[in-house]
């Protein structure tokens, strides 16, 4: 019986189907005992569709960097429910904000132009026309904090 359904697998396999009997006294399989005796049917393994990338971010100070292409001088990361790292930028320049965390985050001001709402995957950018120290927060998560120095 083995050497039959090796011999079924083998025809289904690489189609070499024919009007050959088998080599030993064993009866031709039929296609009945094919569906009974063949091993059960294996799925191939599926990756998974990508993920869709998050809507951008929305901002309630206008992103002053809107239809402009500046040059991104500082990036902080939001990870592990941390802003990171502090940044020291010049007044101008273009400090990008990224969520990598699974959740979302605001970006936002103490008392300052700006405050972001980052769903996971966003980013957002925002150029400082003014010099100072600006701390921000997040508001959803109110123990998140952090300092940008913006020099003259």
């Amino acid at each position: 019986m083995t050497k039959t359904i090796l011999a079924v697998l083998a025809c289904l396999i690489l189609g070499a189907c024919g009007a050959e009997e088998p080599a030993d006294d064993t009866p031709a399989t039929t296609e009945t005992e094919v569906a009974t005796t063949s091993p059960p049917t294996t799925m191939a393994p599926t990756t998974a569709a990508p993920a869709t990338t998050a809507a951008p971010a929305t901002t309630s100070a206008p992103d002053t960097t809107a239809g402009q292409t500046s040059e991104v001088a500082a990036t902080i990361n939001i990870s592990g429910f941390s802003f990171g790292p502090p940044q020291t930028v010049a007044v101008g320049d273009t400090v990008e904000i990224v969520n990598s965390d699974s959740v979302p985050h605001t970006w936002t001001a103490d008392e300052g132009p700006f405050d972001a709402s980052l769903s996971p995957e966003a980013r957002t950018t925002y150029t400082f026309d003014e010099a100072g120290e600006f701390t921000y927060f997040c508001e959803i998560h109110p123990e998140m904090t952090g300092v940008i120095t913006v020099e003259g």
